[in-house]
């Protein structure tokens, strides 16, 4: 890779280190640009593992320091999502490059869906759902594992069912869980040589310095929202026509 593409990555990696702690699906830019500068799908899927990794114990650090991260209370979450992973990680490494891409590419469009109606917004507590946590954890960090795209979004509606709670108050949870299972799906694809090092690199470089950022901005009174959206539905609809007709 050349110069101008690795400083391009630690461009994007930063963006979406804000946009994961302040929201969630950052790895849609990120895997949207490495689509975009010819990374194959299942090679980027794999890349994207050591930012989420960095940016994750850089968010979780900086949100304990805050004390605003109580593991303790939400460790059965981050078990049921490591299980999940491990076989989402496993499927990642042996499905073909053109069958990832096509999947990835309709779920970029999904989430251009979710990002315009934005249906979580609409969600209350639900205590009839808290027996199902094992099981919508475990298909939560299967899919993290497999794609990753997404599941902060994912994560913070199902917290936000179970809990209660505002979403900037679960968005230390989320890193946290995001962090370990992705610690997981990293070694799997390091096996699998599924890791372009030097994008990997470039991206988490960006990412680690987009969480310090993130994690300031995250109890801020600034709507920051709906400029994220709008450039992340961007984002995904060109990187879905990049993946279907390029």
């Amino acid at each position: 890779m050349n110069g101008l593409e690795l400083l391009g990555l630690a461009v994007a990696g930063f963006l979406a280190g804000v946009i994961n702690i302040l929201a969630g699906s950052g790895s849609v830019f990120t895997l949207g640009i490495m689509s975009l500068i010819g990374i194959p799908g299942t090679i980027a899927n794999g890349t994207n593992r050591l930012g989420i990794l960095l940016f994750g114990i850089t968010g979780s650090y900086k949100f304990y320091q805050k004390n605003e991260l109580d593991f303790i209370s939400s460790w059965k979450y981050v078990i049921y999502c490591l299980i999940g992973a491990v076989f989402g990680a496993l499927l990642g490494t042996h499905i073909s490059n053109k069958g990832f891409e096509w999947i990835l590419a309709f779920i970029f469009l999904f989430f251009v869906f979710i990002l315009w109606k934005q249906p979580q917004k609409q969600l209350k507590l639900d205590s009839k759902l808290k027996p199902l946590i094992p099981l919508i954890m475990l298909i939560i960090g299967f899919y993290g594992g497999f794609i990753q795209v997404g599941t902060g979004i994912f994560l913070l509606v199902v917290l936000k069912l179970i809990i209660g709670e505002r979403f900037q108050q679960l968005n230390p949870l989320k890193v946290l869980i995001i962090t370990l299972f992705n610690a997981v799906a990293l070694a799997i694809y390091y096996f699998g040589d599924m890791v372009n090092w030097e994008a990997a690199i470039a991206l988490s470089v960006g990412q680690v310095l987009g969480a310090v950022i993130g994690v300031r901005f995250n109890r801020s009174s600034r709507n920051l929202d709906t400029p994220i959206r709008y450039f992340l539905m961007i984002v995904c609809a060109f990187s879905a026509i990049k993946l279907w007709f390029f």
